[in-house]
């Protein structure tokens, strides 16, 4: 009769304080869902296909599926209702796992570099090596640090996924690629993520030398030698419509001051040579 009245009416449903209570606290379960979280970033990271190219001969033999079940199968364990009453032991449970977790992540990291990297060019690419102590081979990207990068005047290309063989000792090296336009000492850091973003370890940083000059560099610099060579070429030009000008003025001023020429004679109003007398003159009848 009573569950008769409460047919078509909305229900409570009472859950006991003390019930309440005994359930492990929510820090536990937020333990739980990272440790979580890490390891399925590791399946992804092993578990993702190979590039089209890449051969297993080249970089190892693929992991096996399931590989981190066994400890994912523990995890879950810790949320079951035998440790509700001790949460304390819950949580000194998850902690091996989220430092396994870290381990393993551990084994795959960039190299730190021995002193600085010179850039040359203004497209050179930031050589860096990724070495993988893993027996199987593992997909990574690696990611710059985007504020050490403005700082340092670079442009990134799109991130690329590397494959980094297993138990590689010498390390897979690479060449990201960017773009720098400006020079000086810089310092940016790099770390590896994996193919879900997830971090992989801490960041490595690296001494930039940049002798690069960038295209807004480049553009100043191609245009202060083209006004120097525009007002050289007005300068040479001008010099010489001077001294053209000098030369014609000399040669105009010595042909007006010049004197007569040599073996000319002057006739005298009379007709006469002013140089011979009358008596001379064998036509005056005069002896």
């Amino acid at each position: 009769t009573e569950a008769a009245t409460l047919v078509g009416q909305p229900a409570t449903l009472q859950y006991p304080a003390d019930s309440i209570a005994a359930e492990l606290p929510n820090s536990a379960f937020s333990r739980i869902d990272s440790a979580r979280a890490g390891f399925a970033a590791l399946e992804a990271a092993f578990a993702a296909p190979a590039p089209t190219g890449t051969t297993a001969a080249a970089v190892g033999p693929s992991a096996p599926k399931g590989l981190f079940k066994p400890l994912l199968d523990g995890l879950y364990r810790q949320a079951a209702g035998g440790l509700r009453d001790r949460p304390e032991l819950a949580a000194a449970m998850t902690a091996p796992l989220l430092y396994e977790a870290v381990a393993i992540q551990a084994k795959v990291y960039i190299v730190k570099p021995i002193g600085s990297v010179t850039l040359t060019s203004g497209e050179t690419p930031l050589p860096l090596s990724i070495r993988n102590e893993f027996p199987f081979p593992v997909q990574v990207r690696v990611r710059i640090d985007a504020l050490d990068a403005s700082r340092a005047g670079m442009t990134l290309g799109p991130e690329q996924v590397y494959v980094v063989p297993a138990s590689n000792g010498s390390g897979l090296q690479v060449q990201i690629p960017l773009d720098i336009t400006t020079s000086g000492k810089s310092t940016v850091r790099a770390e590896l993520v994996g193919p879900t973003g997830e971090s992989w370890g801490p960041s490595v940083a690296f001494q930039l030398t940049s002798t690069a000059f960038g295209t807004f560099t480049l553009w100043m610099i191609a245009g202060a030698a083209a006004v120097l060579v525009f007002s050289l070429a007005m300068r040479l030009r001008r010099r010489w419509r001077d001294r053209h000008d000098r030369a014609a003025r000399q040669a105009r001023n010595a042909l007006l001051t010049s004197a007569p020429i040599s073996g000319t004679t002057t006739i005298s109003e009379s007709g006469s040579d002013p140089g011979v007398s009358d008596t001379e003159n064998p036509e005056s009848g005069q002896p």
